[in-house]
């Protein structure tokens, strides 16, 4: 007997341990994980790994003691009493039968917002589905979710899988892992995910899970927005978007758009809106719609699906004046950061080099958090602790920046970049959690506005991604903020421009110069020649000349403007190529333009359905000289060639100058839109098919008669 209940001790001992289920929400922001054992006026007691802790009562935001999952007792398919799921297991097999070639298919898929009077709001998923194959099975065997602590807390509701001879199998305590996805530094260390492994998944199992997000205290600077595209890579028989709120905030700090590129009229005349309580209800519902296949370049999945977006808490001037107020508090400075300030312009004297200064000290030398404001928060930390800790993210470092510059005299501030590219919504409903990108900006003595991204290592004021450019910004100073699309920065064509010198001599053999400018140009160049070793460049530069022409040796490079943030990066190298050209007896030499070589990787088969997505414009142009061996002129030089789209140019144009015995080749290849349709698939393959034939044309050289 004494054995026996040794026994049930030991087993009660290991569930107790494996299974910590209650979690406290301390106002610090952590979350402890265990079991409570008591709780008292003044203290509450928890069993975690590392044993018992105690945490007052005034630490303790919140309790989430344990709680059984919904159907923790389904032993088998008989034992299921959830309507959704017998529903979902009912078109099962008719669902398996109209998408064979799937590798999973969502029988159901439920999407739950709910939002209280006082400002909270709770994010449901839920996500039923039945696996076909391998790659199915792949697809789903860990599920994954991410929130922002402290005011979003995350957790699982049940996840089991239904085997194919009928077993109910559930999730085990021991299969969920609580992670910190972005190691980074404790003060920027707020997101948190949630992994869990629906248990005995295999091919013909049907899996059913749910998790919900609670996000507490929704405020202008912590609101929530969500986006759902009504569409996926594998089908989807049912989905259902539904959305509680309030009746008295519809329309004031609630509000959503619909779109719906494709005109696929599966949203139809959606929403579904009722009233219960002084709520309103809005439901979107569709069914059986089809997978969509990914091809290259494929734009993103709300450019060609139905989608909406729904943001709680967006009233655009209480949002300006938040960010404006927050900024304006942020700055407060101290006399440590005013003597630094002070000490690194000392001895400059104009505004031109003190923003530079400045810039490439914050650029190079300050140590950078790269985390974005929507991972932490919108608005930035005190500048005098961002100067005491040495780091800083994206937002504060700009924050810190505008104080610097204000101390040298200079206006600057903030813009919050948009990064959805649909215009549309964005102007209807301007939310905060839209504007996830930070740039700063500084008003320059000669009238010009200058951005940057000082948090981007090596890439000098005045450059920008091109996918910032014609998106939607708040910009943002402490005196005033306003909203306003992001202009084209003047100084950058985010590009290359190449002059190729290729001298031949008679034998064929050639020598090849490269001048290449990269002028303001957002290039891993930039960062790649200052952090490599300089063996390493070299042998890379020994590879990169064999590319040139088989048998090329490389004779020498240089790199010119990387020594600081200068605007512009210069390389020049020379490379001997022995046989450049083919010789055809002694009188015909005949060789291709070094360099001049293409792939058509980026198109694929001739019909598309999917849109093309080019997210970064374009600008490329190179430049031939070939000097001809005095004793040779041309025999034969191929036609030029141009291909112009709405979207795309290029062009390749020959020009022989007899005076200097010469052949100049010019090369131009631009991308200009972003969007290319499936319509208009097919031109714009023709336009790749016909720049990659280029590389197959021969100049042709013979002897001259004496």
């Amino acid at each position: 007997m004494k054995r026996y209940a040794f026994l049930v001790l030991i087993i009660v001992s290991l569930a107790l341990g494996a299974a910590y289920r209650d979690v406290l929400f301390l106002k610090n922001g952590e979350e402890i994980r265990g079991n409570v054992i008591k709780i008292t006026k003044k203290e509450v007691v928890i069993e975690t790994k590392e044993g018992k802790q105690k945490y007052k009562i005034d630490e303790v935001v919140r309790l989430g003691l344990t709680h059984p999952r919904p159907g923790d007792d389904w032993e088998t398919v008989d034992d299921i009493t959830d309507s959704v799921l017998i529903s979902a297991l009912a078109i099962k097999d008719s669902a398996k039968a109209k998408y064979p070639k799937a590798s999973y298919i969502t029988l159901y898929k439920s999407i739950r917002v709910e939002f209280t009077r006082d400002g909270n709001c709770e994010y449901t998923i839920r996500h039923i589905g039945v696996v076909l194959n391998e790659r199915g099975k792949a697809a789903n065997a860990v599920k994954a979710f991410a929130y922002i602590k402290p005011w979003q807390h995350g957790d699982i509701d049940f996840c089991r899988t239904i085997s194919p001879d009928g077993k109910v199998y559930h999730l085990d305590d021991a299969a969920i892992e609580f992670g910190e996805p972005m190691g980074t530094y404790p003060q920027y260390n707020f997101s948190r995910s949630i992994r869990f492994v629906p248990p005995q998944l295999e091919v013909g199992s049907v899996f059913d899970y749910q998790f919900h997000i609670r996000y507490e205290g929704l405020s202008q600077l912590k609101p929530f927005w969500s986006r759902h595209v009504f569409g996926d890579i594998e089908p989807i028989v049912k989905i259902e978007f539904t959305v509680k709120v309030p009746s008295d905030a519809f329309g004031n700090v609630f509000r959503y758009v619909m779109d719906d590129p494709a005109n696929s009229g599966i949203l139809k005349d959606l929403p579904n809106i009722s009233e219960k309580d002084d709520y309103l209800i809005l439901k979107w519902h569709a069914k059986d719609i089809p997978p969509y296949i990914p091809e290259t370049n494929t734009a993103p999945a709300e450019k060609f699906n139905p989608t909406i977006w729904i943001g709680y808490g967006i009233g655009p001037n209480e949002v300006f004046n938040a960010l404006s107020d927050s900024l304006r508090a942020s700055l407060d400075g101290s006399q440590k950061l005013d003597k630094f300030v002070d000490s690194l312009l000392s001895g400059v004297k104009s505004v031109e080099e003190k923003v530079a200064k400045i810039y490439e000290y914050l650029n190079i030398d300050f140590r950078k958090a790269y985390v974005g404001p929507s991972d932490t928060r919108f608005f930035p930390r005190k500048v005098s602790e961002i100067f005491n800790d040495g780091v800083a993210s994206h937002l504060d470092l700009c924050a810190l920046a505008v104080y610097m510059l204000k101390r040298a005299g200079v206006n600057s501030g903030i813009i919050y970049v948009s990064d959805e590219i649909n215009k549309p919504a964005i102007f209807e409903m301007p939310i905060l959690r839209m504007f996830k990108r930070i740039t700063l900006f500084v008003d320059m003595p000669d009238g010009r506005t200058l951005l940057g991204l000082p948090y981007r290592k090596y890439l000098p004021l005045g450059t920008i991604p091109p996918s910032f450019e014609g998106q939607l910004g708040i910009w943002v100073s402490p005196q005033k903020t306003l909203i306003d699309t992001i202009p084209h920065c003047k100084l950058s064509t985010y590009g290359t421009v190449d002059t190729v010198v290729v001298e031949i001599d008679e034998n064929g053999d050639g020598k090849i110069e490269i001048k290449k400018t990269y002028g303001n140009y957002q290039s891993v160049d930039m960062r790649y020649h200052r952090e490599k070793r300089k063996e390493e460049i070299d042998k890379d530069y020994e590879t990169r000349s064999g590319n040139i022409h088989p048998g090329a040796k490389l004779i020498s490079y240089k790199i010119e403007g990387i020594g600081s943030l200068d605007s512009t990066v210069r390389l020049f190298w020379s490379v001997t190529a022995p046989k450049l050209a083919q010789k055809a007896g002694a009188k015909m030499l005949a060789f291709q333009i070094p360099l001049l070589r293409y792939s058509t990787y980026t198109v694929g088969l001739p019909e598309r359905k999917t849109p093309m997505w080019l997210p970064n414009p374009l600008v490329h142009e190179r430049v031939w000289i070939i000097t001809i061996p005095k004793k040779f002129k041309p025999y034969h030089i191929p036609q030029n060639i141009e291909a112009k789209l709405d979207s795309a140019l290029y062009e390749l144009k020959f020009e022989y100058e007899k005076s200097g015995n010469k052949i100049v080749v010019r090369e131009k290849d631009i991308r200009t839109d972003k969007l290319i349709p499936p319509n208009e698939y097919e031109s714009y393959r023709n336009l790749i098919f016909t720049k990659a034939s280029a590389a197959k044309h021969w100049l042709i050289l013979e002897r001259k008669r004496k």
